[in-house]
């Protein structure tokens, strides 16, 4: 199970403003949604949904997700591996141990959210030191060919 912490909200996406593009045209919105996800959407929007894609898109993650949730979800997924995606930082990297992670991903979603935030690739020493060893740590984004898969291991990537 990926347990994805690095984007909890939109961030504005320029280039896809600029080409206009808004979320999937209707009304392949909302098919793949079962009928009661439909209904309330219909209600949070006074029948808005399309209007409103991303702020139901944005009701429909949990903004709040506490290392709380991450040891529940351990503690009920069996005896799935939990991996915890979005760590750019040795204390939440050391965290997401403590709470059970079986492996954490650097990730900053791609720098699509928050395009201050710092790369992949420049927090993940950091976080390789801080978990040293105890559970694989993957890297995510950034990566354009092979000499960037070659660096991220170099740097202490499990893969």
């Amino acid at each position: 199970i990926f347990l994805t912490v690095d984007s909890v909200r939109f961030g504005f996406r320029e280039a896809d403003a600029r080409n206009g593009f808004d979320s999937l045209p209707p009304p392949h919105r909302l098919v793949n949604y079962d009928e009661e996800t439909k209904i309330s959407l219909k209600k949070t929007y006074n029948g808005k949904v399309h209007k409103s894609w991303d702020q139901n898109s944005e009701m429909m993650f949990e903004q709040n997700v506490t290392w709380d949730d991450v040891r529940w979800l351990k503690a009920h997924c069996g005896d799935l591996p939990l991996v915890v995606k979005g760590i750019m930082t040795a204390e939440d990297a050391l965290l997401a141990v403590e709470a059970g992670a079986d492996g954490v991903v650097v990730s900053n979603h791609g720098g699509r959210q928050l395009d201050g935030a710092l790369s992949s690739i420049d927090a993940l020493p950091e976080v390789v030191s801080a978990v040293d060893g105890r559970v694989p740590v993957l890297l995510d984004g950034g990566v354009r060919r092979g000499t960037d898969v070659v660096k991220a291991l170099a740097l202490g990537a499990s893969a």
